[in-house]
């Protein structure tokens, strides 16, 4: 489970949460960002604006390697998008939950 991710209660975690993600569901799927958590870290706005936006087009479709190469780079500024980036690239032995996943 990444950095900051928040899991709703009575979730059964089957698959790797990003960092950052808000991840529910009897089998978890991700339903966006703890943003609420980046809030009382006092994240800036516009890095969490930035974040969700990245977000989106990470998650725009079920074919996440290609949706990462399509972002050419456009968030290097952003800590908080290297984190998730890097979390998905990392070798893993189970999936990444997405919002795909129900």
């Amino acid at each position: 489970i990444g950095k900051m991710a928040m899991i709703g209660g009575m979730t059964g975690v089957e698959k790797d949460v990003i960092p950052y993600g808000l991840s529910v569901g009897n089998r978890n799927y991700l339903c966006g960002l703890n943003l609420i958590g980046l809030r009382r870290k006092e994240i800036p706005n516009k890095d969490i604006l930035s974040l969700n936006k990245a977000y989106k087009e990470i998650f725009k479709t079920e074919q996440l390697t290609e949706n990462l190469n399509k972002m050419n780079g456009n968030y290097k500024d952003n800590s908080l998008v290297g984190d998730i980036i890097e979390f998905i690239g990392k070798d893993k032995k189970r999936p990444i939950c997405t919002p795909f996943s129900k």
